[in-house]
């Protein structure tokens, strides 16, 4: 068994290439319009980014393959962070308005425990101005 020294701009540029398929995927999941798709690369895409940061190290900042590699990257994480922040915010506007309609069409608070009617909810302003007569 012998043991293979792979050159840290090789290793980098591995890493790279590893986050750049993974990109691939997620811009072609979020292209079919396939969100689970590309939230299903997080993980991956996770642990690409960890591989990442520990191959680039300091000493490959003059390294013009792997500076070029990573020009092309960053504008492609850029894209894939705003495009995940989207997905995140219209998932909670989603879930919001469920809730919404949840709430709306249960009949929570209409009944009581025992079927009957509970009593209506006063209006935001305070008590009702207008008295029903109950004396006959």
């Amino acid at each position: 068994m012998s043991d293979t020294i792979t050159h840290p701009s090789a290793a980098a540029l591995d890493a790279i290439l590893e986050m750049s398929a993974l990109l691939d995927r997620e811009e072609a999941a979020f292209a079919a319009r396939d969100p689970q798709a590309a939230a299903a690369l997080a993980e991956a895409k996770a642990d690409a980014a960890t591989r990442l940061d520990a191959a680039l190290d300091p000493s490959l900042a003059e390294d013009p393959q792997v500076r070029a590699a990573l020009a092309d990257l960053r504008p492609r994480i850029t894209r894939s962070e705003r495009a995940l922040s989207r997905l995140a915010q219209a998932t909670g506007e989603i879930a919001a308005e469920f809730a919404r309609i949840r709430k709306r069409h249960s009949l929570s608070g209409t009944y009581t425990a025992k079927g009957m009617a509970s009593e209506p909810a006063q209006p935001a302003s305070g008590p009702s101005h207008h008295k029903v007569d109950n004396s006959y």
